[in-house]
Formats: C-alpha cells, sequence, structure tokens
C-alpha cells in the first residue's frame, strides 16, 4: 500500500500519512474559519475605533492562510486511471 512519486524520488508514503495530513490541515482550516467567524464581526462591531496591531496582524495572518489553502488545494489533485483514485502529496 505504499506508493512513490516516480518524477520526484520521493521516499513510500503510505495512503494513509496522506489522508491524515489533509484530514488535520482541513480541521486546522475549519478552526480558522470559525475563529474568523467570531472574532471578525465582534472587533469590527464593537472594536472599530480601537484596531490594535494585534488585529491587523490576526487578519493579514488569516488572510495569507487561507490564501495558501487555495493553493494546496488547486494542486491537490485526483489522478484517475481506470478507477483508481491516488490522492497526490502537497
Amino acid at each position: 500500500m505504499h506508493s512513490t512519486s516516480p518524477s520526484t524520488g520521493n521516499s513510500p508514503t503510505s495512503h494513509c500519512e496522506v489522508l491524515c495530513s489533509r484530514f488535520y490541515w482541513d480541521l486546522c482550516m475549519l478552526l480558522l474559519l470559525v475563529a474568523n467567524l467570531i472574532i471578525l464581526p465582534v472587533a469590527i462591531s464593537f472594536f472599530n475605533d480601537d484596531l490594535s496591531t494585534r488585529w491587523i496582524a490576526f487578519n493579514c495572518l488569516s488572510d495569507t492562510i487561507f490564501l495558501i489553502d487555495i493553493v494546496v488545494n488547486f494542486r491537490t489533485g485526483e489522478y484517475t486511471h481506470k478507477h483508481t483514485h491516488i490522492p497526490r502529496l502537497f
């Protein structure tokens, strides 16, 4: 159940390791999304005059991480060959 990437010569990686790492990446994105869902409306509504560097840093960091997530999602695809799905490593 090990696969190697012939073009890059990576060491063998199990299918479970790829899926587990993808699961944790998606879980981190979900937690960041929930944090944005709660923190940003509260900050805009109640602390609009007092936007400190912490708020600005959080906004910039979360936007950067979401942009990285978009790139990762475009780079992670599935190769279909005779009904076999092989997720690409990111």
